[in-house]
């Protein structure tokens, strides 16, 4: 997409009128009270682990790991290198079970990422 092409981007009223309404229920469920789910949050612990140990010899990968983004009851692991290749199936697939989300994306710069999301970090206090 072009920079013009940025600037003549507008929502109609109905575009804006849902997307006004998603970030009510964003921000409504951000202000809850909430504690962490150890569930959840051993699932990301074992992932890492697995993760960790499949980099360990890869030269040129960064292993990052945020809890609490982009929202509070999100984390998030990140694989980052200029090649991710996994020898070790079964670790890599265990890794990926525990995650909800995987996506895979090219960076600038003849680089990749790949990215373990994970949901339901924390739970309301009804």
């Amino acid at each position: 997409m072009t920079e013009n092409a940025r600037e003549d981007f507008t929502l109609d009223a109905e575009q804006e009128q849902i997307l006004d309404g998603l970030t009510a229920l964003i921000l409504a469920n951000e202000r809850r009270a909430s504690v962490l789910n150890l569930a959840k949050y051993a699932k990301i612990e074992a992932a890492y682990a697995l993760l960790r140990a499949l980099t360990r010899d890869m030269e040129g990968v960064r292993l990052t790991y945020a809890l609490h983004e982009p929202f509070k009851s999100t984390g998030f692991i990140s694989l980052e290198g200029e090649s991710l290749e996994f020898y070790r199936l079964p670790l890599f697939s265990r890794a990926a079970s525990l995650a909800d989300n995987i996506e895979i994306y090219p960076l600038i710069g003849d680089r990749v990422r790949m990215t373990f999301t994970f949901l339901g970090l924390t739970v309301p206090i009804e």
